[in-house]
């Protein structure tokens, strides 16, 4: 079996794979010897800014001299940025994806279990489960300190809930999204969400309610998790942005204070990011009153140099080309903040690619008014809304909307047009983000044109 054929066999597991629960996992981890129970977990759950969350956490301990682990999905530039470590090397926090050798060893291995479990007609796995069992195996091998992991969908029925421990449970923001798996209220989402609490454990929030007062709602989700918490005898602390101050906002980066730490720098931008880094310091805390040494330094240190691509960020600079992986409602409202912070103004060109089971008509109600033009594409995802149901929708809510059918097409629009725009805003989904990295890549080499670096 080498590389290819090992991703092949993977990803038609979901041919076979059962409904969405922990029966398929429970047996696949028990024949690869449990390496979930091994490690030191830090588990973010929630719907959006999880990512961002994950990557300050981990760039901070990276600074802080730990080996971490991570697990992505979905990812931007190749395969295997899924499975992933991150360490500091001469005073930079280094990426390195896993191996094919790797892969293919863990792949032989986890088909073992697997060809066991269908020849005893156990409920088989997802490629998901198989993906989240592969790399506890190899953040084992590899020997991590933490392993930060990311829930894919929901919490309680997900493949990351197999743990038994964490050493931190974090939540990001909490919204509507998978409502045909998850619930159709939001209390019912917060509910399996919540799934992922364990006895006795360290629990962090986001400021649900600063994020309700903003949408002139009640503030439903901290009570819920406050009570599961209780409930799994733990201790639990949210976020205070109302400590969040001096924010200085540019198209090259973020200065801003949170409680004791001031003129605090990120790269990461969006309105929502200084939030997002208040619970990643938050964790943090939590940790470090746990005895794991992080200094202060580790912080400021790990804070700057992190690094999350897709999230409002700009790769090209003549005009502006900005991307970002704004795929449901509460992201759309985020990315709305955005753009009145940053392009207030400007002439917009946008190009929008979104999965058909999001709330795309209300995605384009938030966003749509901003723009001069539309190019809509059809994502390269099964779940795809194609460009022309989508130019529809956009059309009652910008006048001029081209169909541009995929990345290309739609980038070779652009780019005959793109001067008489201050900014093009690339957006709606993460899956096809890769195709306009590699289409802006290689126009960098044939133009020789750097984007500017932040600070």
């Amino acid at each position: 079996m080498d590389f290819e054929q090992a991703r092949t066999w993977v990803e038609q597991a979901n041919q076979k794979a059962g409904e969405m629960g922990l029966e398929a996992m429970s047996h696949l981890m028990n024949g690869l010897n449990n390496p979930q129970d091994r490690s030191h977990i830090i588990h973010v759950g929630g719907t959006n800014g999880k990512g961002s969350i994950c990557s300050y956490i981990a760039y901070i301990l990276a600074s802080a001299g730990y080996r971490v682990g991570r697990y992505i999905s979905p990812t931007i530039y190749e395969y295997r940025e899924r499975i992933q470590t991150l360490e500091c090397e001469n005073g930079k926090p280094v990426v390195r994806y896993i191996s094919e050798q790797d892969y293919v060893e863990l792949v032989q291995k986890s088909k073992v279990v697997y060809d066991k479990m269908e020849q005893e007609n156990h409920v088989l796995p997802s490629a998901f489960e198989l993906e989240t069992g592969i790399s506890f195996c190899y953040f084992k091998k590899q020997k991590c300190d933490f392993v930060l992991l990311e829930v894919g969908m929901g919490g309680r029925r997900d493949a990351t809930n197999i743990i038994s421990h964490s050493e931190c449970t974090v939540f990001a923001s909490i919204s509507m999204d998978h409502m045909n798996i998850l619930g159709d209220t939001l209390e019912k989402i917060v509910k399996e969400k919540s799934g992922i609490i364990k006895p006795q454990g360290t629990v962090v929030t986001y400021d649900y309610g600063w994020l309700a007062k903003e949408n002139k709602e009640s503030d439903i989700t901290t009570p819920i998790l406050r009570q599961v918490t209780e409930k799994q005898e733990g201790s639990i602390v949210s976020a205070d942005f109302s400590k969040i101050g001096e924010e200085k906002h540019s198209l090259q980066g973020i200065t801003f204070s949170y409680e004791t730490y001031e003129n605090l720098q990120i790269t990461l931008l969006g309105e929502n990011q200084t939030k997002n880094a208040a619970v990643a310091i938050e964790a943090i805390e939590r940790l470090q009153a746990k005895g794991y040494e992080i200094s202060r330094e580790d912080i400021y240190r790990g804070i700057k140099e992190t690094r999350w691509d897709g999230r409002f960020q700009v790769i090209w600079n003549h005009p502006y080309y900005i991307v970002d992986g704004a795929h449901n409602v509460d992201a759309a409202k985020s990315l709305k903040k955005s753009i009145s912070m940053y392009l207030k103004g400007k002439q917009l060109l946008f190009v929008v690619g979104i999965l058909a089971d999001k709330e795309y008509q209300k995605i384009m109600a938030l966003l749509g008014p901003y723009a001069e033009k539309i190019i809509t594409i059809t994502p390269d995802n099964p779940r795809a809304l194609s460009a022309q149901e989508l130019q529809q929708v956009a059309l009652q809510y910008c006048p001029c909307v081209e169909v541009g059918e995929n990345v290309e097409k739609a980038l070779d629009i652009v780019q005959k047009e793109e001067k008489n725009y201050d900014a093009v805003l690339i957006f709606g989904s993460l899956y096809y983000l890769h195709s306009v990295f590699s289409y802006m890549e290689k126009r960098k080499k044939r133009e020789e044109i750097e984007v500017e670096k932040p600070f």
